[in-house]
């Protein structure tokens, strides 16, 4: 378990893990926060089941203009970011005056705006890995998650992308 810093999520990796059935991977993290606008929005994609884990795991804050920065907004604007990714975001970027945070989102444009708060950020892929590195999931069970994303998940990423990746894990991994 990653007990070292404050894991905020995008509304893209609880429903993209939701649909692989391996929402549980979340269980990687200690300290995980969302907001009440990517719950909503992730509600309604998930089953009740996996909402009900994510209403007992999930640090849950609500949406408040007054967390965004200046540069946020500027960022939000520029990037076209819809409110979830905002109010991570603004809470990711709160969260990090009590210790390192990391953005969790698909969305790329979401990802850069992080970096652009100089956040670091991963999506289901990443946790996904993660999650195999340190021995929560099989090496081999992550990969085949990562083959299955098109045939099992709304995450849109090309196939060969996809192939590519789980290619050079098993190369890394030695499982060739």
């Amino acid at each position: 378990m990653i007990e070292d810093m404050y894991a905020v999520f995008d509304s893209g990796p609880l429903i993209h893990l939701s649909e692989m059935g391996a929402i549980a991977l979340l269980d990687l993290f200690k300290q995980k926060a969302t907001t009440d606008i990517v719950i909503s929005e992730a509600g309604r994609h998930i089953s009740p089941e996996a909402r009900s884990y994510l209403q007992k795991i999930l640090a849950v804050y609500p949406y408040s203009d007054k967390l965004q920065s200046e540069k946020l907004s500027t960022l939000a604007r520029i990037y076209s970011l819809d409110y979830g990714e905002i109010t991570t975001l603004a809470v990711c970027d709160t969260l990090r005056s009590k210790g390192k945070a990391i953005f969790f989102s698909d969305d790329s444009a979401a990802r850069m705006a992080a970096e652009g708060l100089g956040i670091d950020s991963v999506g289901t892929i990443g946790i996904l890995v993660k999650s195999a590195t340190l021995g929560m999931i099989g090496k081999t069970r992550a990969i085949e998650l990562i083959e299955s994303i098109p045939d099992v998940s709304t995450l849109h990423i090309r196939r060969d992308l996809l192939k590519s990746i789980a290619d050079r894990l098993r190369k890394e991994w030695s499982l060739e």
